[in-house]
């Protein structure tokens, strides 16, 4: 099969640079993740009685073995099958608390909630690393329906770890935020004064040559982005240094 013939031997390869341009942001993925793993169930916004004593122990255990799977299209089969663990999970406990036998389904909104704590509370080191080689190396049959969708709340819930700031860097934010802004105004008093002056000393007005630079540097970067040689320059660094470092181990091959 194509997975074996082109995918399997150049495999480590494409790992080691995959995991080179995403380093720092596992890093910081992990660093979140280790302290979000102390908080309780309803800080993820779950409601109550999706709150389970066991921690939804068995979608943490079927997620952890995924960094464990030999290449990227049974780690896809292992986050799908994270998502089957925690819908039985589900199923199972609203069986024994209903009373009329019918099953409450558990709808997208809810079920992010507890997939964000089941992917804090499991050992995985490497996410961004994974979606990269899932994206990239599972065949578009494999990322049609579940998968694809389930491959799109891994990526969101990665995001969604990575960029989360505590109460405390929100504090700390707000009040760079109050003293970027005091420092703004008063640099704007400063520049309309300093303006003010030039216009009446040389007849000229700077607010109308600064709109004219704006207009012309928006206008070389679409200059640039239509032409053969910029296409793709609104893409990602880290995207296009991944590209080309792929392209370069394919080439070798």
């Amino acid at each position: 099969s194509l997975q074996r013939t082109v995918v399997n031997p150049i495999y480590p390869r494409v790992v080691k640079t995959l995991r080179e341009t995403t380093q720092t942001s596992d890093e910081r993925y992990l660093r979140n993740a280790r302290m979000l793993a102390l908080k309780t169930q309803d800080f993820f916004g779950m409601r109550k009685e999706y709150i389970r004593p066991n921690g939804w122990s068995e979608g943490v255990t079927k997620l952890s073995m995924l960094e464990h799977s030999a290449n990227p299209v049974i780690q896809l089969k292992v986050l799908v099958g994270t998502a089957h663990a925690i819908f039985e999970s589900h199923n199972k406990a609203a069986m024994e608390l209903s009373e009329n036998d019918e099953i409450v389904f558990l709808s997208a909104d809810d079920f992010f909630p507890i997939f964000l704590f089941v992917m804090v509370n499991s050992t995985q080191k490497h996410p961004h690393l994974n979606k990269q080689l899932m994206w990239g190396l599972c065949s578009k049959l494999e990322l049609q329906g579940e998968g694809g969708y389930y491959l799109t709340v891994y990526e969101a819930a990665i995001m969604y770890i990575t960029d989360f700031k505590s109460e405390e860097e929100n504090r700390l934010i707000a009040i760079d935020a109050t003293e970027d802004t005091q420092l703004f105004s008063e640099d704007a008093d400063a520049k309309r004064n300093r303006d003010r002056n030039n216009t009446e000393y040389f007849g000229v007005d700077s607010d109308e040559n600064e709109s004219q630079c704006e207009v012309h540097s928006v206008a070389t970067n679409i200059s640039e982005a239509s032409s053969p040689e910029g296409h793709g320059i609104y893409e990602s660094e880290g995207l296009k240094a991944t590209n080309a470092s792929l392209e370069k181990i394919l080439e070798e091959s």
